[in-house]
């Protein structure tokens, strides 16, 4: 083959390739300008509480780019919101095959596993977000939720270790990343005291209801379990003006438990505070 014929044909295909390689780099940043709108959109949704619109916009970004990780995210919290666990659990799989050293993901997939009540599941993905590390200040949390799955499996030992270990964490929150996660700090502490109780650590227990209280004065649950607490030490006034207190808040479910156990001018001998206790005892956890 000549020189001028190799010339001639290398010079149409480089000069048909330069079109070519433009129109694809153009149609994938228009692909990528396409899911980037489409996620934006996803997330204004959500913000309005178009919960199915959101899910379709992050869905049909997820089409045009299998690898949009945000887009996975956050249609994975969308889900869970829904109750769509299994949904989530596997929209939160793909985020971690696309980043896999990223600990928030795996706290993520623990806390939905635990609402799928696998709760084996996510104390491993609790334990490996605790060995990853986390991107940004959510490690309190992290213990905060192994402690919890802890307690359900009747690890109070491990449970009250872990609320040790997220109340140390946020106490070295700066004071605005800190009020961003009061609630949650109080109810570690609530928690805690409810894992001293069972362990026997009634001094403990009360203090850490007090400090709940202290921390989120709106918090109901530390409430209840401080008047049902007192109840069964026979600090029955004080037992009832928790309660009362919780319901005035608006918690549901303990008005039939207050006119049960808190009137105080009809508690007699015949409602012997033994059997108070004994059916309260339930209903402190």
């Amino acid at each position: 083959m000549s020189r001028r014929k190799l010339y001639d044909i290398l010079g149409v295909s480089i000069f048909w390739g330069i079109p070519i390689l433009l129109i694809i780099r153009l149609n994938f940043f228009k692909t990528g300008s396409e899911a980037s709108k489409l996620y934006d959109s996803g997330i204004k949704k959500y913000d309005s509480e178009n919960y199915t619109g959101a899910i379709q916009d992050f869905t049909k970004a997820i089409e045009l780019d299998s690898g949009y990780i945000d887009a996975y995210q956050e249609r994975g919290r969308v889900r869970y919101d829904l109750g769509d666990y299994t949904g989530a659990v596997q929209d939160y799989d793909k985020v971690i095959e696309l980043d896999k050293k990223d600990g928030e993901w795996y706290n993520w997939r623990g806390v939905v596993k635990y609402d799928l009540g696998d709760y084996t599941g996510a104390i491993q993905d609790y334990d490996k977000a605790i060995e990853l590390g986390r991107k940004d200040d959510y490690d309190a949390k992290t213990y905060n939720n192994r402690g919890i799955t802890r307690y359900d499996l009747g690890d109070y030992t491990g449970a009250v270790l872990d609320y040790y270990k997220a109340i140390e964490l946020f106490q070295n929150y700066d004071k605005g990343l800190l009020e961003d996660y009061i609630s949650v700090y109080a109810i570690t502490y609530d928690r805690r005291g409810m894992v001293k109780y069972r362990l026997g650590d009634y001094t403990g227990a009360i203090q850490d209801y007090d400090k709940a209280i202290e921390l989120d004065s709106g918090y109901t649950t530390a409430y209840i379990n401080r008047g049902n607490f007192k109840i069964n030490f026979k600090d029955i006034n004080a037992g009832c003006r928790d309660l009362q207190k919780a319901s005035n808040l608006g918690e549901t479910g303990i008005d039939d438990k207050i006119k049960e156990y808190c009137k105080w001018e009809t508690i007699s001998t015949s409602n012997s505070f033994s059997n108070i206790r004994a059916r309260l005892n339930k209903f402190i956890f």
